[in-house]
């Protein structure tokens, strides 16, 4: 389950694993390859910005990724081109490509791949940011694609807030390509026109709604926006359009209600207290996972083993700096 918003974190008390993104959860898409990471950028640009890269952005951006280990790199390349490089069409792509990049970073989508085995909740609403969700989920999905390819995974994946990801086509290439590999989408969204692929799905439900996509089904938007709650209409591989009644089991409404989801991690207010740079505190933090409780340790000046003290010594980037522990 693919969650935005966290509301689906209930699922734990229901034999679901949570997976809370940049907490104990990490993927980066460059682990991909740079041609899988310059297609999640770019969708991710386009879901959240409605823009695509020009081919000259393309061109610095692809360099970058081809020579980094993870979107931080990348970016520190790309700051690299606008100061030094000697033709100003290149440093100009650098700086536009900058400008949507450093709303993408975080710590989430570094070293770390997407956990397959299980019943799973990756939980998108640990991170700020839109772009970061969305470059996460797309992450994610561009996962499980080659894997299900690959012949190691299979399964459902479920998508909340499916209509995020309208500037993506990996939805539309799962759902066409990997029915015959065992491994299907549900997605849930606002609106038909998040994806072409899924608005001729073999199964789908209309509930309450006043998309006017719905004429697309042959639905009269007067008719579904007055269903009543908890009612919906199945239509199936083009049949005519049954309606049903929802069955919620009572313990399930009961966890949903005194879920209290968590709060994504401060870096933004927690860099303005310390008067840091933001991207540079999400830096530090990408570079000291695993080493928390050292870190704290060092901070309050207690005696730490000596490998303990080689691994913060060769974190040159923390020399001086006490806020970043």
């Amino acid at each position: 389950v693919i969650d935005f918003t966290g509301e689906y974190g209930w699922l734990s008390k229901h034999s679901y694993k949570l997976a809370r993104a940049g907490i104990d959860s990490f993927l980066n898409p460059l682990v991909l390859g740079p041609h899988v990471a310059l297609e999640v950028l770019g969708a991710t640009v386009s879901s959240v910005w409605g823009e695509s890269f020009t081919p000259i952005q393309a061109e610095v951006l692809r360099e970058a990724l081809r020579a980094s280990r993870d979107l931080f790199e990348v970016a520190e390349r790309l700051e690299v081109v606008e100061r030094r490089d000697p033709r100003e069409d290149r440093r100009n792509a650098a700086a536009a490509v900058l400008r949507r990049l450093y709303f993408i970073v975080h710590p989430a989508l570094t070293d770390g791949k997407a956990p397959l085995e299980g019943r799973i909740v990756l939980d998108l609403s640990t991170v700020e940011g839109e772009a970061t969700k969305i470059a996460l989920a797309l992450t994610v999905l561009e996962y499980l694609y080659r894997a299900a390819y690959a012949g190691s995974w299979s399964g459902l994946i479920v998508v909340e807030e499916a209509d995020r990801l309208r500037g993506s086509v990996v939805l539309d290439r799962i759902a066409d390509e990997l029915r015959k590999y065992d491994t299907h989408v549900w997605a849930v969204a606002h609106s038909l026109a998040v994806s072409k692929a899924l608005r001729g799905a073999r199964h789908v439900l209309v509930f309450r709604s006043r998309d006017y996509a719905v004429k697309e089904l042959g639905l009269d938007v007067a008719y579904t926006s007055a269903l009543p709650p908890f009612h919906f209409l199945h239509l199936s591989e083009g049949g005519p359009a049954g309606l049903h009644r929802a069955y919620v089991p009572l313990e399930v409404l009961e966890a949903k209600r005194l879920w209290v989801p968590a709060r994504p991690v401060p870096y933004s207010a927690i860099a303005a207290k310390y008067g840091l740079d933001v991207l540079e505190l999400m830096r530090a933090r990408a570079r000291v996972r695993g080493l928390e409780d050292v870190l704290l340790r060092f901070a309050k000046r207690e005696l730490l083993k000596p490998d303990e003290l080689r691994r913060v010594r060769e974190l040159p980037e923390l020399e001086g700096k006490m806020p970043y522990a």
